[in-house]
């Protein structure tokens, strides 16, 4: 996606540090601190901070990397945002014209792309500094309907619900990305861990939007959170690159509830520009035939998103498929499907796991790629066993049949989604 995005005008200084940023792209920002005495029209601080980021977001936000002008005042703020190709799918929950509320700002990566699609966005940020950098962004990149509040997102609803009951303010989407991190800096993966609380804000902010759109660690126990959040209309699950990234929550307005067992769930990979979308709900999971066989001729392995959504027997019945084992995910047939969701293969051979399979391995197959599931050792540990160094093209899978017999599955790669 190509945005056109008009650019600020800057001063002689902020001309000179903006040159130095593009011609030190690859310098240590610490180094250049302590050089900062050489270059007096260069405003040092800025440039060291913006020199990290940019190395950051060079492949996380491409089109923020094309704007050297803007500002990253904390190297978390970086760390924590979401990536464009995430920012990006989000957008899709905007309508069109509508008004919108980003209640947790940060940096304002999220509210620079979901902002392109709406009439007004309103951006609350606890941070000053924040604040401050987010406001300047949005000028950098063009965005003159997005307006700024330094505020606390709890502070910001009742200072709303004080005026009139809120009456005459309301949006027609809310985004909120809690922060997932203690006050001791450790991570936290529940949700009334999380700041702020979801569970005690998520009456008010439905009283004030049609909808509420919620950035969650894909860590989150999905079942647990459909039990706690009865508003929730849909989860996404997102990947990039087949790696778990975010777990969404579409909340509504609407007064009568979905059934837990009826609300859609998206497990969605993005890789390179390419979106794959594997949606059900959990009671098409639980009705659906899930056949277990021997390995035939092919070998599957679904996406991340997939199986942290909780799609284990659907492949199944969707691809005419068959699993390896109940508690296997690995999935296996005679005829080739192309279309699969993720990683497939030619099975090149079965191996026992015994003594003279593993004597034999190393010599007949010196480079694998190893991978332990549903299996007594890990996959390090199997590597040290088998004696095998990474590489190559083929792939083995040790793992555990329904039988209990425990074996080595050698395979080739044949067609990868991600």
């Amino acid at each position: 996606m190509r945005y056109l995005c008009s650019k600020t005008e800057t001063t002689m200084e902020e001309d000179k540090t903006i040159l130095f940023i593009l011609e030190n792209a690859e310098a240590e920002g610490a180094q250049l601190l302590l050089s900062a005495s050489r270059y007096p029209q260069v405003d040092m601080v800025r440039a060291a901070s913006a020199i990290e980021a940019r190395k950051k977001i060079a492949s996380k936000i491409p089109l923020w990397h094309t704007y050297p002008e803007l500002l990253y005042p904390t190297s978390l703020s970086v760390e924590q945002c979401s990536s464009q190709a995430t920012a990006e799918y989000k957008i899709r929950f905007v309508p069109e014209g509508g008004t919108i509320a980003d209640l947790t700002g940060g940096l304002g990566v999220d509210c620079s792309f979901i902002a392109r699609r709406a009439s007004r966005c309103l951006c609350v940020e606890r941070d000053p500094h924040l604040c401050e950098a987010a406001e300047h962004n949005f000028k950098v990149l063009g965005l003159d309907n997005i307006s700024i509040k330094n505020d606390d997102c709890r502070g910001y609803l009742e200072t709303l619900l004080g005026i009139d009951e809120g009456a005459g303010t309301h949006f027609d989407l809310i985004y909120l990305d809690p922060a997932r991190r203690s006050k001791d800096s450790n991570r936290v993966f529940s949700i009334r861990e999380c700041e702020p609380d979801l569970l005690q804000i998520s009456d008010t902010l439905l009283k004030v939007a049609d909808k509420v759109l919620v950035k969650l660690s894909p860590m989150v126990d999905i079942a647990a959170t459909l039990r706690e959040v009865p508003s929730v209309r849909e989860v996404h699950i997102l990947s990039t690159d087949n790696e778990c990234k975010e777990l969404i929550l579409l909340m509504s307005s609407q007064r009568t509830p979905l059934p837990r067992e009826n609300i859609p769930i998206h497990a969605v990979d993005i890789t390179h520009g390419r979106e794959s979308n594997f949606a059900f709900t959990i009671g098409e999971e639980k009705m659906a035939s899930c056949p277990i066989t021997y390995p035939k001729t092919y070998l599957y392995q679904p996406g991340r998103a997939i199986l942290k959504a909780g799609a284990f027997r659907l492949p199944c019945s969707r691809f005419g498929i068959d699993k390896i084992a109940p508690s296997t995910h690995l999935y296996t047939s005679d005829r080739f499907v192309e279309d699969f969701p993720g990683k497939s293969f030619r099975i090149k051979e079965i191996i026992p796991f015994k003594k003279e399979g593993i004597r034999n391995l190393s010599h007949e197959y010196p480079l694998l790629n190893c991978v332990a599931l549903n299996f007594p050792l890990d996959t390090n540990a199997l590597k040290q066993r088998l004696k095998v160094s990474d590489g190559g093209n083929l792939h083995l899978f040790a793992t555990t049949l329904a039988s209990g017999e425990k074996v080595m599955i050698v395979s080739e790669p044949l067609i990868s989604t991600f």
